[in-house]
């Protein structure tokens, strides 16, 4: 076949197929940002790509946000719980501890119990005034028994009923104050007044159910000695380890039971069996939580207890020294039993929210406030009584 001289190529006449328009689909995407409706929970879209999802913030009503809580929250919040009512909560508190330590120096004095302090000091400076330190005690300590007794008894009913006072009072400022409800002074007393007897019920409770094991473990290790003689003390030091344990793990547990009994008016029974439920499944997280606080609280009182220790020890004066160191005490005592009670609330809120959506009661309360002083008291499942 003959070649056209004007076609270099050598190929035919025939023209070679061209290149059409791309089939559909296969062009850029078309923007479709100005065909559809802006969404509010959708970010702009990054390089003409898909837009990403965008959640609306969490409600932050009052000290927390309305969601399960963190360690960093927990510690944020028992610090914010005081900026907001600081009456309800450390001054409670340094007011109990402070009417205390009154009492215990008036007992020092009127049993002249301070003078044989005072010579127990010079003693352990001085050895050789052995002799009259004794005669000071036995001239001193010759009242009858009953006298002592009664008031080492009225001494632990007055420090039951501060802690119930106290746990009541920094309960219901805490719970306000998650809907950034100030709270006052008296406040704070008479919305938790009802509810003091259950906490001392429930601390004695407690107390005794604490102290009965070491009672019976002693009495079975003193029994046994007669007979086995020095080698019952390796089991029962075995034994001891193990009830401290035992004791540990059921404590955590029931650890937040004072707390329902102030925020949902729970009778002790059943705030212990909530308190067990709420807590399963979280121990580690509540010990932990407890255990940091803890740590940070002993920090606290051990600067201000050695910063005025060492201005004590200078003291010449016995009574101006005792009287600087109660104050001292009542004061370290006092921020560290507001801390300590403050973050248990929040771990207790933090409980609900996961169990019983609490954040979901809160929440409905700000628009319609519940009639009950402490918010989210009726609160079972995402509702709440009115």
């Amino acid at each position: 076949m003959a070649q056209d001289p004007a076609d270099p190529t050598g190929s035919s006449g025939e023209d070679p197929p061209s290149w059409g328009p791309p089939p559909s689909g296969w062009g850029p995407p078309a923007n479709s940002a100005a065909n559809e409706p802006s969404n509010p929970y959708l970010l702009p879209a990054p390089h003409g790509g898909e837009q990403v999802p965008r959640f609306p913030p969490v409600p932050k009503p009052g000290v927390i946000e309305l969601r399960p809580l963190t360690l960093a929250d927990l510690l944020d919040g028992t610090f914010a719980v005081i900026r907001l009512a600081p009456a309800a909560t450390l001054g409670i508190a340094a007011a109990v501890y402070l009417l205390l330590g009154i009492l215990s120096i008036l007992a020092l004095v009127v049993l002249r119990l301070g003078e044989v302090m005072y010579e127990a000091l010079m003693f352990a400076a001085n050895p050789d005034q052995f002799q009259h330190l004794a005669d000071l005690a036995s001239q001193i300590l010759s009242h009858p028994w009953y006298l002592y007794f009664g008031i080492g008894v009225g001494a632990w009913v007055l420090s039951v009923f501060a802690s119930a006072l106290i746990v009541g009072t920094s309960t219901v400022a805490t719970m306000r104050a998650t809907l950034n409800l100030p709270t006052s002074f008296w406040q704070a007393m008479s919305f938790s007044a009802p509810t003091w007897a259950k906490l001392m019920g429930l601390n004695l409770l407690l107390s005794f159910a604490a102290i009965t094991p070491f009672v019976l473990l002693s009495t079975l290790a003193i029994w046994l000695e007669k007979s086995l003689g020095a080698l019952i003390f390796v089991p029962t030091a075995l034994l001891l380890m193990a009830l401290l344990v035992c004791l540990l793990w059921i404590g955590v547990r029931l650890i937040i039971s004072p707390v329902l009994v102030v925020t949902q008016s729970l009778s002790v029974a059943s705030a212990i069996k909530k308190s067990w439920n709420l807590t399963g499944g979280r121990w580690w997280r509540t010990f932990g939580c407890v255990l940091v606080t803890a740590l940070i609280i002993s920090v606290l009182g051990g600067i201000l207890s050695s910063i005025t220790g060492i201005g004590i020890s200078f003291s010449p004066n016995y009574w101006a020294a005792l009287i600087l160191s109660q104050i001292v005490g009542a004061l370290v005592s006092a921020v560290g039993a507001t801390l300590y009670q403050i973050l248990l609330t929040l771990i207790q809120a933090d409980l609900r929210i996961r169990h019983e959506r609490l954040d979901i009661a809160l929440f409905n309360e700000i628009s319609a406030p519940s009639s009950h002083p402490v918010p989210g008291h009726g609160a079972i499942d995402g509702t709440r009584a009115s």
